[in-house]
């Protein structure tokens, strides 16, 4: 019986930085400023696209006035271009990040891409597509941020590095 038989044991220490069995990481971040605050952090480990991304959302707040309650099930992508100021326009928000990464021309439905891309179908899923992750929660204000949107992925498809890499691209929450 595994509650009656331990078979083995440790502590909890601090982690020793720069020792020979480390494995170096490879860590990006983007930072929401208006009409959301937040910050979601990715992480792979170094030059080893190969390898699973860790994708951290920190917190995600609304912030422009226009949202005071929490919200859900917001869908998320990577896209081709950095945003320009175009973040701040009510009527064309983020018109110039471009279209969702789609590196290996997965063929999807334009019109309602949540046909064919969810969690349960994640290989017809354009690689910058990140509903296929899940949803994401924005708080309505600070003090409920950390509870209702810190959320953890792992994803197998998302290159810090080589070919295919998501650097110097944009994510966008709708």
């Amino acid at each position: 019986n595994a509650t009656e038989s331990p078979i083995g044991c440790s502590f909890f220490a601090l982690y020793d930085s720069n020792q020979r069995y480390q494995v170096q990481m490879q860590t990006a971040q983007v930072l929401f400023r208006y009409p959301i605050v937040g910050k979601i952090i990715f992480r792979q480990r170094f030059e080893q696209p190969w390898h699973d991304t860790t994708v951290i959302v920190e917190y995600l707040i609304h912030a422009d006035g226009s949202n005071v309650n929490n919200t859900e099930n917001h869908k998320w992508s990577i896209h081709t271009h950095q945003p320009d100021k175009d973040f701040y326009s009510w009527q064309n928000r983020c018109m110039s990040t471009g279209d969702v990464i789609n590196t290996n021309k997965v063929s999807f439905d334009s019109k309602a891409p949540e046909n064919t891309c969810s969690p349960d179908s994640s290989y017809l899923c354009r690689l910058g597509d990140l509903s296929r992750l899940g949803s994401l929660s924005i708080a309505g204000s600070i003090k409920n941020a950390n509870k209702f949107t810190r959320k953890i992925f792992t994803d197998s498809n998302l290159p810090l590095s080589g070919f295919s890499n998501i650097m110097g691209k944009s994510v966008t929450i709708f």
